[in-house]
């Protein structure tokens, strides 16, 4: 992670190949905003990995294009793209929830029938993290969306974390009446102390961060 993998699937290859000769049963899952997924049948190991998470955050090409500011997979191509994988539960979708975009139940509903006609069996709402403007005037909480169980939605389990993080799960009975599973999830970036980044600079440094404390 940290970069959009499919822009060069020859080191990717390469590096899926090392994970898996080094550690043959290693649970790996790839993040993608779906540029260039068809290249994801030039890997080698495809079969080997657990999960591909496509974050796409609107049911319309156009919105999605455009919260990207690029062209990415449509839904149309990711059909095509699901029918041919021979996993039908690798293909997953992340969806940032934005007051501008999939902010509501209604919205969310929507979004949960584009995974339906895709055919993916299970989708992640997350809430954004205030660590900026954007992030500050965009934010929904997941909790005033996914309220409580209501019409095709079944909330089955919630965990909470008063200084970390919320998160719940659920089903969603789609139109054509396909089954699909849902979690929605919200990080305390400011209280978050579990992980920590590495940058290697231009001037030779390894740092915990940008314009943070150097290691080396």
């Amino acid at each position: 992670t940290g970069g959009e993998p499919l822009l060069n699937v020859e080191l990717l290859n390469k590096v899926l190949n090392l994970i898996f000769e080094v550690i043959e049963d290693a649970k790996v899952t790839l993040n993608t905003n779906g540029y260039n997924l068809e290249k994801i049948f030039e890997l080698d190991n495809l079969s080997k990995i657990d999960g591909i998470h496509l974050s796409r955050h609107h049911y319309k090409d156009d919105v999605n294009n455009k919260i990207f500011g690029l062209d990415v997979v449509t839904k149309e191509r990711l059909i095509e793209i699901n029918k041919k994988l021979k996993n039908k539960h690798l293909l997953r979708l992340n969806c940032l929830l934005m007051k501008d975009h999939i902010g509501n139940i209604g919205e969310v509903n929507k979004y949960l029938e584009l995974a339906s006609k895709i055919g993916v069996f299970r989708v992640g709402f997350v809430s954004l993290m205030k660590v900026n403007e954007f992030c500050n005037d965009q934010f929904v909480d997941f909790n005033d969306v996914f309220k409580e169980s209501q019409g095709t939605m079944l909330n089955t389990e919630k965990y909470y974390d008063t200084d970390i993080c919320e998160c719940k799960n659920g089903v969603y009975v789609a139109k054509n009446g396909e089954f699909i599973e849902y979690y929605a999830r919200m990080t305390k970036s400011s209280k978050c102390d579990y992980c920590r980044q590495f940058v290697y600079s231009a001037d030779n440094k390894l740092t915990t961060g940008f314009g943070r404390e150097s290691i080396i």
